[in-house]
C-alpha cells in the first residue's frame, strides 16, 4: 500500500495519540472497534482472512453471517467445486457407487449396440450398408425374381425420408437400466439439488458444518465483505468460542 492510502490511518493514530509505527496486525487487534469504518478495511485488507480471525469480533460477525443463511458462495454445490479435497475427505463417492459403475458400464455397451445397429440401417431409397451388406447381397441373388421379398423379423427398418426430425427427437429416452443409471449421474454433477438424494445426508451435513467452520476461520475462497459490516455485530461476541465446541 503506498503511502498516501496509508496515511489516514497514521493520521487517526496521531490524533489518538497512538504509535503511529504499529503494524497493521497490531492496529486492527488494538483498535478495529474504536477505528472509523473505512479504516477498518484499509488497516483490514492488509491482513489475511486467517489473521483477521484472530480477532474475536470478526469471528462473530462472520459466524452471524453463515448462519444467515444469505451466503451464496457458501452452499454446498459450489464449495464441493472450489474445495474438492475436502468433499473427497467427508463425503467421498456417491451411495452404492459400484452398482452404479457397473450401470454405466452397462450404458456404455448399450449406446455401442445402438451405433453399430444405426449403420446397419438401410437408408432411405438406397442399399443396406455396413458389414451385413455382402451376406444380403447374396441371398437377394439366390432368389427367383418373382418371389416377393419380405424383410426378417430382426432386420433393422429404414427411417422414411419424410420422417420430421422433431418426431426424432420427442421420443422419451428410457429412465430405467443403464442409461437410466447414467442420467441420474450427470444430473447430480450439474444440479445441486440432486446431491440430497445421490449422497448420503449425513455427510452432505457434515460437509456443511465443515464449510461453516472453515469460513469462520478464514480458511475458504469466499467474500469476507462482513468482516467490516457492523449490521453483524448484534450476535453477542463472547460466544464465538462455542462454534469451534459444537
Amino acid at each position: 500500500m503506498s503511502d498516501r492510502e496509508w496515511a489516514p490511518v497514521q493520521q487517526w493514530l496521531a490524533d489518538m495519540h497512538a504509535d503511529k509505527e504499529q503494524s497493521a496486525r497490531d492496529i486492527f487487534m488494538r483498535y478495529l472497534e474504536q477505528l472509523p469504518a473505512p479504516l477498518d478495511r484499509i488497516v483490514g485488507e492488509q491482513l489475511s482472512p486467517q489473521e483477521r480471525a484472530e480477532h474475536p469480533v470478526i469471528r462473530a460477525r462472520r459466524r452471524k453471517y453463515v448462519e444467515s443463511g444469505t451466503a451464496e458462495d457458501l452452499d454446498i454445490d459450489t464449495q464441493r467445486r472450489r474445495d474438492p479435497a475436502l468433499w473427497d475427505r467427508i463425503v467421498g463417492v456417491p451411495r452404492n457407487y459400484q452398482d452404479e459403475e457397473e450401470e454405466e458400464s452397462g450404458a456404455s455397451d448399450e449406446l455401442a449396440e445402438v451405433a453399430n445397429n444405426s449403420a446397419r440401417v438401410r437408408p432411405a431409397n438406397g442399399p443396406i450398408t455396413g458389414a451385413d451388406s455382402a451376406p444380403q447381397s447374396a441371398m437377394r441373388q439366390s432368389v427367383p425374381a418373382d418371389t416377393p421379398q419380405t424383410a426378417p423379423a430382426d432386420t433393422p427398418q429404414s427411417v422414411p425420408a419424410d420422417t420430421p426430425q422433431s418426431a426424432l427427437a420427442d421420443t422419451p429416452l428410457s429412465t430405467q437400466g443403464p442409461l437410466g443409471a447414467l442420467h441420474r449421474r450427470y444430473l447430480a454433477e450439474i444440479d445441486g439439488n440432486a446431491l440430497d438424494g445421490y449422497y448420503a445426508p449425513e455427510l452432505l451435513a457434515e460437509f456443511g458444518r465443515a464449510v461453516r467452520d472453515r469460513s469462520v476461520q478464514g480458511m475458504l475462497e469466499a467474500s469476507y465483505a462482513c468482516d467490516y459490516d457492523e449490521q453483524w455485530d448484534s450476535c453477542a461476541r463472547e460466544t464465538d468460542e462455542s462454534w469451534f465446541d459444537e
